[in-house]
């Protein structure tokens, strides 16, 4: 008897079925938190998915993700205790109160006023209580607070980053941000610290950052885990309308792109020694060296977090080897991860630089490699030129090739570090495995690929799905 053939119409509508009684499962669970009668199960029998999942797996039918998932689902509503992606949420609030009165936004999210909806609704584990957030503030501030919303941002992967908004007892309302290390380590495999040490010189610079107040690791707040606090800044990750079509996106596009090559080439001329940030990033002998340093420390780090031999990504380190620039403008500061999305935004200007997991020292083509699609954006060349002009040196293009490509390897080590604390129990959220093994398979075939196919047309390739050429 011949297999049915496979019906893509089909395999949607069975997905959306899926997605239909996950949604309310988690429905039911809210309801028996609030006391209320529970809906049905896992909502598989609403949604016809009961029945099926006694019958073998067929052509047509759910993907095997979305059926481990629902079984996962049935086991443990049968140990009578929440999954760990929900465990500890709080009914949602109704949507009168969800609806933000208005908008500010550090890192990674905004942070809604919540007034009008339940106190300390959070969004994902049930870390804290309010009433700790509360006690901790005014122990470090020294006045007593009440805090008005507290809101995890998404999806912070990298670190757990936190918004806290406060009334002090005149009245004054306050902003904070609070960066912590999630149970199982972040994904980008380096301490909490050192960010927190990297902020803690920015601050004394001329470049924009929040202001660090305090770090601390050895407290009973947020479950012991080390975590530091910033002021919060007024903006957003994003900027509105940069992506419309038309002659007005465009000049909103050569403005943000100006700005952004403007911030780069100030960080990447600062006087990194004076500001002792040789105290805590390694820094290299010379320029010339610094793309072997970049290489050493970063397969040594793959070496340590690694679950397997990965054959395809050893054979693409030894390609990087061959190949790495051999022509450094000068040793820079880098950010690492920048462009939309990474900073902070008001008025088409940038107001701060966030998020500095990934700071170090070395070429100042690898910011502009790890610009997430700022070259995009608008016109590629004449965003370089105006760098260029700014920074007064000009920047290889080969060495943005290169490191272009360099990049999908520190990705996949990055989702792969983060597989550490999922697979010894301390972090079980969903994502991490998603990214540590499916992740790292796809940019391992695309390094392979990228070595058949050489730098320069791998990093147009890399260019290619980011966006595409403007301008």
């Amino acid at each position: 008897m011949r297999a049915r053939p496979r019906d893509p119409l089909h395999r949607r509508d069975a997905g959306l079925r899926a997605r239909r009684a996950l949604r309310a499962d988690r429905r039911g669970r809210q309801d028996r938190d609030r006391g209320a009668p529970a809906s049905d199960g896992l909502g598989l029998r609403r949604y016809g998915l009961r029945p099926w999942l006694r019958r073998r797996q067929g052509p047509g039918r759910l993907s095997r993700r979305a059926v481990a998932r629902i079984r996962r689902l049935r086991r443990v509503a049968s140990r009578g205790r929440r999954p760990a992606r929900w465990a500890g949420a709080s009914p949602r609030p109704p949507r009168a109160a969800r609806a933000p009165a208005r908008r500010r936004e550090a890192g990674d999210g905004a942070l809604p006023d919540h007034d009008g909806g339940p106190r300390g609704a959070l969004r994902a584990r049930d870390v804290t209580e309010i009433g700790e957030v509360e006690r901790h503030f005014t122990e470090r501030l020294g006045a007593e607070v009440h805090c008005r919303s507290l809101r995890q941002t998404f999806p912070g992967q990298s670190q757990e980053t936190w918004l806290v908004e406060l009334r002090l007892g005149g009245g004054e309302e306050r902003g904070y941000v609070l960066r912590i290390n999630p149970p199982g380590g972040g994904i980008v495999p380096y301490p909490l610290r050192r960010e927190w040490e990297v902020y803690a010189r920015l601050a004394r610079t001329p470049i924009p950052v929040g202001q660090p107040l305090w770090y601390d690791e050895d407290t009973d707040f947020f479950e012991g885990r080390p975590f530091f606090v910033r002021e919060l800044v007024l903006g957003s990750t994003e900027v509105p309308g940069v992506h419309e079509p038309g002659p007005a996106g465009d000049g909103l596009r050569e403005r943000v792109a100006m700005e952004h090559a403007e911030h780069l080439a100030r960080l990447h001329t600062l006087d990194w020694e004076s500001a002792g940030f040789g105290e805590i990033l390694d820094a290299p002998a010379s320029p010339e060296q610094a793309p072997r340093l970049e290489l050493d420390t970063w397969w040594k780090i793959w070496d340590e977090v690694r679950s397997d031999s990965f054959p395809a990504v050893t054979e693409a380190l030894y390609w990087f080897e061959a190949e790495l620039p051999k022509s450094i403008p000068r040793i820079s500061l880098l950010k690492g991860n920048n462009g939309l999305g990474e900073e902070i935004w008001r008025d088409e200007k940038i107001v701060a630089l966030s998020d500095w997991e990934l700071a170090a020292l070395g070429d100042p083509a690898q910011d502009w490699a790890f610009s997430q699609g700022m070259l995009e954006l608008w016109d590629r060349e004449k965003t370089l030129a105006h760098y260029e002009e700014c920074a007064g040196f000009a920047l290889p293009r080969e060495n943005l090739a290169f490191w272009r490509v360099w990049t999908v390897f520190k990705s996949i080590c990055c989702t792969h570090a983060g597989l550490r604390g999922f697979l010894d129990g301390r972090d079980l959220r969903p994502a991490l495995p998603a990214m540590g093994f499916g992740a790292v398979k796809v940019g391992e075939q695309m390094l392979g690929g990228f070595q058949a196919m050489g730098m320069e047309q791998a990093a147009n390739l890399i260019s290619t799905m980011s966006g595409g050429q403007r301008g």
